[in-house]
């Protein structure tokens, strides 16, 4: 899976992952920062 976060906040913000607890014990998380301020993760599923 890859997910692209864009740096904007609307009201408090929102924690994609808060309500899944052990999502990332699942998977192996890669992450790619620009100067931008884009974010790249790539989630690869751990066996």
């Amino acid at each position: 899976m890859n997910i692209a976060i864009v740096p904007i906040t609307l009201g408090r913000g929102q924690p994609l992952w808060q309500s899944l607890p052990d999502v990332q014990d699942r998977f192996s998380i890669e992450t790619i920062g620009s100067a931008s301020g884009l974010t790249h993760q790539l989630w690869n599923r751990v066996r």
